[in-house]
């Protein structure tokens, strides 16, 4: 039961360490003209954050410059997740355990239900 109290703080600290985060996707957009010669050029990419925010999409065009910032921002919130999640799966442990575990009891034995026959 230490080692799940412990595996718990952790998790809280290495959650509260996380300064950055984007949720949404990166996506990369090309852009095919006619060139002088009549032949099809492809420009890009050209980057946009995407993302649905409480119902509501938005999407916002980002430079190339600082479109690893906002790759590294997006893995940083799958991390978060994939913490937060470790982090209920611990406390539920910690939680069905119950407090006798914690002591090394044995739980007490619930009464049997008896059905009544009318």
């Amino acid at each position: 039961m230490g080692d799940l109290h412990q595996r718990r703080r952790e998790l809280i600290k290495e959650i509260a360490g996380i300064e950055r985060l984007r949720r949404g996707q990166l996506s990369e957009q090309y852009i095919e003209k006619p060139a002088a010669d009549g032949k099809m050029k492809r420009y890009g990419p050209y980057y946009v954050w995407q993302a649905s925010l409480k119902g509501r999409k938005r999407s916002v065009r980002v430079s190339r410059q600082n479109a690893e910032e906002v790759r590294e921002d997006l893995g940083a919130y799958q991390q978060y997740r994939e913490l937060c999640e470790e982090l209920a799966d611990v406390t539920e442990q910690i939680t069905c355990l119950g407090p006798a575990a914690a002591e090394g009891k044995k739980k007490p034995r619930r009464p049997a239900m008896h059905s009544r026959k009318s």
